[in-house]
């Protein structure tokens, strides 16, 4: 036998439909079905209090009696808070003479979707190349909305960007303005902040996620693809900017352009799109050139040419009468260097003194430091010193000799010897030496040298050079793995230098640092040998073929 329970409780339906703002009553039936005197206290469960009230809340029945209260549904119209869906909960009547004893009764709230979308443009107007708007989508509603935002120029002469979206709760800016007005502190509490501050306060904001949807045939200049939450706004950054620069025109030149807010796909009513107009207003980068008076205008056009060609004349002038001051130079330096020597064949130091200052001075002029110093110690050395600064201002200038005046050592040293004729200025490797000499070398060491000699005017240089050759090495040689089974695969690595040649168990490969894969059918042995025209070198490794490891069976097309 099923035990009665001593409290029944009954509603007039179980189901109801509501839009936001809307009310419904809903009657329900408490019987005592106990042996005395109860009373009961009606609550519902499910759903937030402030949406219904309950009208008697406690009902006081004597056995076997029944009675009623009226359950009033009405949800709020702060819509940010009462989002459209299926909404389930249960009232309860609960029996104060036996608190365990309880009636339920399951109902269930269709709230229905309401509110619209707008969307506003901030600033309208920028006059630059490039611009930042700023877009506020709006959606009032009780229910996120997925949309996306199409923006174009119907001559196609701008770029789109899009910037990261941020959403602020409308109740937040609702309860932040009445504070500004009040003086009331809002009570809000940030745990998703933007970080962007009013007053004391720190809005309350979430990042929206975008999907950013290249150009297409849907969205000819690209689109944005987001999701608004129910009850919000939020902002999007929009970089407007030309796809070419605008050069002529006295006047700016407004390139209008739109942004257009419709549902996700290709099936939407016109009715369903909100549409801003915006204006990047372009100033043309010679506009204040167009904004000159025509007479102006063309006396510069005249004018400025003629100043090219003008500056253009007196550089060349200017060049080919520092080319004719180093001539003069070199050749004042010839005159002095021979003066200097029939004084001193004709034994007059004085004059020879004078010479040799002339001669020096007139080098620094022409040819720099190193070739003055030349010429005054020349001077000042005696008759073979002399004769040769002669010879080395009246001949031309050559390279005799630059060779290898000995075989290599035991040390590997080995001596190189130069002699030049007619220069002023002999360099070694850029150090200045003597028109002749010898130097030992190292040819332990790859290196260069290069022997080259001027006379003011005219430059001649040789080179040589120690080239150092090695025998090839082998830095690695691996398998991977070195232990397989039959038929499976294993890569050769191997990392050389030095080497012309190079070659797996006789195969030739190419590239100093490579690999090969082979498939062993038992224990081998794989060879790398490099080679170069020093010398040979080999290296062998070990590949083991373990015959209890599964063989793969090859997969049949």
């Amino acid at each position: 036998m099923v035990a009665r329970s001593r409290v029944g409780l009954e509603a007039s339906t179980n189901e109801i439909n509501l839009a936001a703002g809307e009310g419904a009553t809903i009657q329900l039936t408490v019987t005592n079905g106990g042996y005395v005197v109860d009373a009961f206290d009606l609550t519902v469960r499910g759903i937030n209090p402030t949406w219904y009230t309950i009208v008697p809340e406690r009902l006081s029945l004597f056995p076997h009696a029944s009675g009623t209260a009226t359950l009033q549904v009405k949800p709020p119209v702060e819509q940010a808070n009462v989002l459209a869906g299926d909404y389930a909960f249960e009232a309860v009547a609960t029996s104060r003479d036996t608190p365990g004893d309880t009636g339920v009764v399951p109902l269930r709230l269709w709230l229905a979707a309401t509110g619209d979308l707008s969307i506003d443009l901030e600033p309208q107007r920028i006059v630059a190349r490039k611009g930042t708007f700023r877009l506020k989508l709006t959606n009032d509603g009780n229910r996120e909305r997925q949309v996306v935002l199409r923006p174009s120029d119907a001559e196609s002469k701008l770029l789109f960007s899009f910037g990261k979206a941020e959403s602020t709760l409308l109740a937040d800016i609702a309860a932040q303005r009445k504070s500004d007005l009040t003086g009331e502190p809002t009570g809000l509490q940030s745990t998703v902040s933007t970080g962007r501050s009013v007053g004391e306060v720190q809005l309350r904001s979430s990042d929206v996620e975008t999907h950013w949807m290249p150009p297409g045939t849907e969205a000819p200049q690209g689109a944005l693809e987001l999701t608004l939450p129910a009850g919000s706004r939020v902002d999007v950054p929009l970089t407007v900017a030309a796809k070419d620069r605008i050069w002529l025109g006295a006047q700016d030149v407004p390139l209008k352009f739109d942004v257009v807010a419709t549902p996700p796909g290709v099936e939407w009513e016109e009715k369903e799109a909100r549409r801003v107009v915006g204006e990047l207003v372009y100033r043309p980068a010679l506009a204040a050139w167009a904004g000159l008076p025509l007479i102006l205008r063309r006396v510069l056009l005249f004018a400025l040419p003629v100043l090219l060609m003008a500056l253009i004349l007196y550089q060349v002038s200017k060049g080919q009468d520092d080319a004719r001051a180093r001539q003069n130079n070199a050749n004042a330096t010839q005159t002095a260097a021979a003066a200097a020597i029939l004084t001193q064949q004709a034994g007059g130091s004085a004059a020879l003194t004078a010479a040799a200052q002339s001669a020096n001075a007139t080098a620094l002029a022409g040819g720099g430091k190193n070739s003055a110093t030349q010429t005054a110690e020349a001077l000042a050395g005696g008759p073979g010193s002399a004769t040769q600064t002669a010879l080395a201002l009246t001949g031309p200038l050559r390279i005799i000799r630059f060779d290898w005046a000995s075989p290599v050592d035991e040390n590997g040293i080995i001596t190189v010897t130069w002699e030049v004729t007619s220069a002023l200025t002999t360099t070694l490797n850029t150090t200045p030496v003597a028109l002749s000499g010898s130097q030992l070398l190292d040819t332990k060491v790859s290196q260069s040298l290069t022997l080259a000699a001027t006379n003011g005017k005219d430059v001649v240089s040789q080179s040589k050079g120690v080239l150092l050759m090695q025998a090839p090495s082998i830095s690695s040689f691996v398998a991977e793995p070195a232990e397989t089974c039959p038929g499976c695969e294993i890569t050769l690595s191997w990392t050389t230098t030095g080497a012309d040649k190079i070659a797996v168990d006789g195969t030739p490969v190419v590239g100093s640092t490579g690999s090969t894969k082979v498939r062993p059918g038992e224990t081998t042995e794989y060879l790398l040998s490099v080679e170069n025209a020093i010398g040979r070198l080999e290296r062998v490794i070990n590949v083991t073929v373990s015959q209890g490891l599964p063989t793969p069976t090859p997969i049949s097309p």
